[in-house]
């Protein structure tokens, strides 16, 4: 049998009020390689789903930009 395999992974933001936010995947030299949102979320848990297939191994960051903070993580692919 063919499967077709997909890796996706779940960001969950909570926020406490309605906020605007700019979700980034960065390679390992801090470059671009997607915005995944930039939009206003409403009070709440949120998830945003991103397919990670096209992404090879190596180092990563993901981010939540808002207007008062920057907060990157770093992750990895084997």
């Amino acid at each position: 049998y063919d499967y077709l395999w997909r890796w996706f992974f779940n960001f969950v933001i909570q926020n406490e009020t309605p906020i605007y936010i700019k979700f980034q995947i960065l390679d390992s030299k801090w470059n671009l390689i997607e915005t995944l949102r930039e939009e206003e979320y409403s009070k709440g848990g949120h998830i945003i789903r991103y397919n990670m297939d096209d992404l090879s191994a190596g180092t990563y960051y993901y981010g939540i930009k808002t207007e008062s903070q920057e907060t990157f993580k770093k992750f990895n692919i084997d």
